[in-house]
């Protein structure tokens, strides 16, 4: 039966890697656990409930024995393994393919590894966003094969890349070191003038922001107009889905705070009161006012108009003190995640007591502060993180992966949130960092 394979398999796995670094791992056991799991038939439960977490952690012990073959053909199983069963566009799927790609490129396979990267990146963009840092660190690799292989005028547009990625996050000393490789690159592609570094600099980067943003901006106002006009048409359906398709594209682009992302939620939230959904219309002003009074200040006109529709709902369900309550439940969940992180500090989420209570406390928010609020996908990390800690991969891994998912889409990939969600999973998951 699977689960006596799956269950079999995943055992050796965890065997093997619990034994100290350094030591000799021996295969015969681990070699008749993986015969006998008949890997290409393996059930999703067995390829999404942490074997694919293990086989990364075994790869990487094997790389350290200089046994590169078993090293590839475990890589190979993980990543075809996400590919099968979560999907060619998903966040797993392509940080195991970034594992691969560097695993090929670290053992001179550099054609091979080139294309996984170009592949990987492809799909990143749209998955991760343009100038998350995973992808700029991509992008760096990805200029270092092309240049190895002699493509050079490629290897300087993932460079150019590289530094507007940096400079948007503003790490102008790592701007400055880019900049000194693409200038190196140029020289090298026979380019018949190359500026010195700050002119380069100020050449790839000048405006980006503002030139990516403004597209982004294009989006939402495109978006804004379709709906509009299906609004006029009667058409409230595709109104919405009008607007959150500019959102979803935007929120990889622009900060959570940007005026005209903010805007373009309260149109959406204006539409689904416009549609009798109270609660739904009514989260989404309290997000906004959330994010409107911590940069702008509650006194500011943006905050007041927005904290006037919530009053607008309030009068409109007959129900009073709505903003309190919703202010309350965001305060009492923030307040359960802080002690559950603290109580578990010690015992690395192995506290099962803790874990539950954590989880009632997401249960009894959720409804007031919607599925996808900040404090909400907060919590539910905190939960997924220490059910991993406790060995229940089955049941952590579809969490973190939603969470991570949700955290690119509603927060987008500039929030702390979202930034400390990819680094927990990359170290956790795919050994990356560690």
């Amino acid at each position: 039966p699977f689960e006596i394979r799956n269950h079999t398999i995943y055992a050796a796995f965890r065997a093997h890697c619990d034994l100290p670094p350094g030591s000799q791992v021996n295969f015969t056991v681990l070699k008749a656990a993986f015969d006998s799991s008949t890997f290409s038939l393996a059930s999703q439960d067995f390829r999404e409930a942490g074997t694919s977490r293990w086989a990364f952690y075994m790869a990487r012990r094997l790389k350290e024995q200089k046994r590169f073959q078993e090293t590839e053909d475990l890589l190979r199983w993980a990543v075809d393994g996400l590919r099968t069963e979560i999907g060619e566009q998903k966040v797993d799927t392509l940080f195991g393919k970034s594992v691969l790609a560097k695993f090929l490129g670290s053992i001179n396979r550099t054609e091979e590894s080139l294309e996984l990267f170009q592949n990987a990146v492809a799909m990143g963009i749209k998955v991760l966003g343009a100038h998350n840092p995973v992808m700029i660190e991509w992008h760096e690799i990805l200029a270092t094969l092309l240049q190895s292989q002699g493509r050079l005028s490629e290897a300087a547009g993932s460079l150019r890349q590289v530094v507007r990625g940096l400079r948007r996050w503003k790490e102008e000393v790592k701007v400055r070191l880019i900049a000194e490789k693409l200038r190196l690159v140029l020289l090298l592609n026979g380019t018949s003038f190359v500026p010195g570094v700050d002119e380069l600099i100020n050449e790839t980067a000048s405006n980006l922001p503002d030139a990516i943003d403004s597209i982004a901006r294009q989006r939402l106002v495109k978006a804004n107009e379709k709906s509009s006009k299906f609004i006029l048409e009667n058409n409230l359906n595709q109104a919405e889905n009008a607007l959150k398709r500019g959102l979803e594209k935007a929120s990889l682009v622009l900060p959570i705070t940007d005026a005209d992302l903010l805007a373009t939620r309260l149109n959406l939230g204006a539409l689904k009161q416009r549609t009798g959904r109270w609660e739904e219309a009514l989260i989404e002003f309290e997000e906004v006012y959330q994010v409107q009074a911590s940069t702008l200040g509650p006194e500011h006109r943006d905050s007041i108009a927005t904290s006037k529709a919530i009053v607008q709902i309030e009068l409109g369900t007959g129900q009073n003190q709505l903003h309190v309550r919703y202010t309350n439940a965001m305060h009492k969940l923030s307040a359960a995640t802080n002690r559950f992180l603290e109580r578990t500090k010690w015992t690395h989420g192995r506290d099962d007591k803790s874990v539950s209570n954590l989880l009632a406390a997401i249960q009894k928010a959720e409804p007031k502060l919607g599925k996808h609020s900040q404090g909400v996908l907060k919590a539910k990390f905190s939960v997924a993180a220490a059910l991993a800690h406790q060995g229940r991969s089955k049941e952590a891994f579809p969490v973190w992966r939603t969470v991570l998912q949700d955290q690119l889409r509603y927060l987008g990939p500039f929030h702390q949130d979202t930034l400390e969600s990819l680094r927990e999973t990359l170290l956790w998951i795919y050994q990356e960092g560690t």
